[in-house]
């Protein structure tokens, strides 16, 4: 006799298919700088080895942290790049390492806009208006019309790139303030050309990444990281951002993937442990009742249970972990067969963030042996 193990939250753990692919869960492992990588943006063994660990245990789909596409766009110096032929080799390793354990490999591509510095990119930062960003402080210098012509290729080449590594998909990276955003928010934006003024022009410069991209490569799923609300005064309002999601609908988008807040908006972005669990769910699931394309949430979403109960009441199609994961890699498989009360907890404490914003790899308070211990062989 067969004995079936029975499946804890099966909401959560039921499949979906997105695109032309098969995901095996509504689990996503959001994109979160590490520091993993080479000095040069190559991927490194240790990077390798902390995706494996996430893939190995459970979660459907795993987003690679933000690769740049030029060097103008680096927000660190151990960042990696996709901007160039060479690191193909290393991503087809850490695609491949994912999809072993029958994850979904996607990876970000991005640039950082004002929101970087002239010591990590050698040259002045620049951005759609000559405004500073309030936290670093540096004045961008506005960017003319072919050269945003020029990065909306390299974000093609970029993906062009991952695919032939190996991903099943890319995500571009509008959100959190980086040069995408920046030109989606009247707060950075304040252009008189095609690329600024009306939503319509702010929102021109993502719509063509799109656009082009869905042109070159139709089979490639792609995921667009967006801010459904600045939380700054001035910024992106989910009144605006809500016809962004339609349009990227219309122009191919696969995926959305809800995101919010700002550098200069602080724990609307990095929540401490005094937000409440899934306290911006409510952004995802207007982005759900107004576009048919499936949509990412989640954030401050801590337990199986919480998670499972947004799936099955319809305010998301997949929930986004990513503190989570780096606390416990095994909380999908945890969570799966029942055994919640084993699932290591994030604490929230943005030790994690502290570290990365110093320049070091990313540690973590509740998982200091992720790297080495935590890659041992899992028996699930």
């Amino acid at each position: 006799m067969i004995i079936l193990q029975q499946i804890s939250y099966p909401h959560l753990f039921s499949s979906f298919k997105l695109g032309g692919l098969m995901i095996k869960n509504r689990l996503v492992m959001a994109p979160m700088l590490v520091g993993y990588g080479s000095s040069d943006g190559e991927v490194s063994p240790s990077m390798v080895d902390y995706y494996e660990a996430r893939a190995r245990g459970g979660v459907g789909i795993i987003i690679v942290e933000a690769a740049c596409v030029n060097q103008e766009g680096l927000e660190t110096y151990s960042q990696l790049r996709i901007n160039h032929p060479r690191y193909i080799s290393g991503l087809e390793k850490l695609s491949r390492s994912i999809k072993n354990y029958g994850c979904r490999a996607f990876i970000q591509i991005f640039h950082a806009g004002r929101q970087t510095s002239q010591l990590i990119t050698g040259t002045q930062v620049v951005g759609p208006s000559p405004l500073a960003c309030p936290m670093t402080r540096e004045m961008p210098r506005q960017l003319s019309v072919a050269e945003i012509e020029k990065i909306t290729d390299e974000f093609v080449s970029a993906a062009q790139y991952a695919a032939m590594a190996g991903f099943d998909g890319v995500e571009i990276h509008a959100a959190h303030g980086y040069l995408i955003n920046q030109f989606l928010s009247p707060h950075s934006n304040q252009r008189q050309d095609e690329y600024g003024g009306s939503l319509e022009n702010r929102m021109r410069f993502l719509l063509n990444i799109v656009r082009r991209i869905k042109k070159s490569l139709p089979q490639l799923i792609l995921s667009v990281r967006l801010n459904i609300d600045d939380f700054v005064p001035g910024g992106l309002l989910p009144v605006e951002s809500l016809v962004v999601c339609q349009e990227l609908e219309k122009n191919g988008a696969n995926l959305i993937h809800c995101s919010c807040g700002t550098y200069q908006s602080g724990l609307t972005s990095i929540e401490p442990a005094s937000y409440p669990e899934g306290w911006r769910m409510y952004l995802a699931e207007q982005v759900k009742k107004t576009v048919n394309i499936p949509v990412v949430g989640g954030g401050m979403i801590r337990n199986p249970h919480m998670a499972e109960e947004v799936i099955a009441s319809g305010q998301a199609d997949f929930i986004f972990l990513g503190r989570s994961l780096m606390a416990d890699p095994l909380w999908p498989v945890k969570a799966r067969d029942g055994q919640e009360e084993d699932i290591r907890p994030c604490i929230s404490c943005n030790n994690c963030f502290a570290s990365n914003s110093r320049g070091m790899s990313v540690s973590c308070t509740v998982n200091p042996g992720w790297g080495t211990r935590e890659n041992r062989p899992i028996h699930h």
